[in-house]
């Protein structure tokens, strides 16, 4: 996991440079379930992994959490991301970066034997939306 961070660490870093270049805060949006949220994080506001990102990443960039607990990635799922209010703000919130931790929930035993509900707004829809 540690190796997957970096990684993403050093992603977010090496996509960013002209934004650096203008002077402005590097927004990156946090999206995802209740991981993201920090659902029984204990402090959740300084223990979540989006604000413990903040603090990796420093003072050049505003990560924000938008998690929701129990949201799913399946546009027809039992709580879809899309129709979330955490949604509509990740929007607002017009980032640079998004970060999307979704689909825990999709693998729901509600869902496993009806394929018609597995059609998906895709992880690259959910991003090119967030332009």
């Amino acid at each position: 996991m540690n190796r997957r961070f970096l990684t993403l660490i050093t992603l977010l870093l090496s996509m960013t440079a002209a934004v650096f270049a203008s002077g402005d805060k590097i927004r990156v949006a946090c999206v995802g379930n209740s991981i993201t949220y920090g659902y029984l994080v204990e402090d959740r506001e300084h223990n979540a992994w989006p604000f413990k990102l903040q603090t990796m990443l420093g003072d050049k960039y505003e990560v924000g959490n938008f998690g929701k607990s129990r949201s799913t990635l399946l546009e027809k799922g039992h709580y879809p991301y899309v129709n979330q209010p955490e949604y509509k703000a990740a929007l607002e919130f017009k980032p640079d970066i998004v970060v999307i931790h979704l689909g825990v929930n999709d693998t729901d035993a509600r869902y496993s034997g009806d394929t018609s509900r597995r059609q998906r707004h895709g992880p690259a829809q959910l991003a090119q939306s967030e332009r």
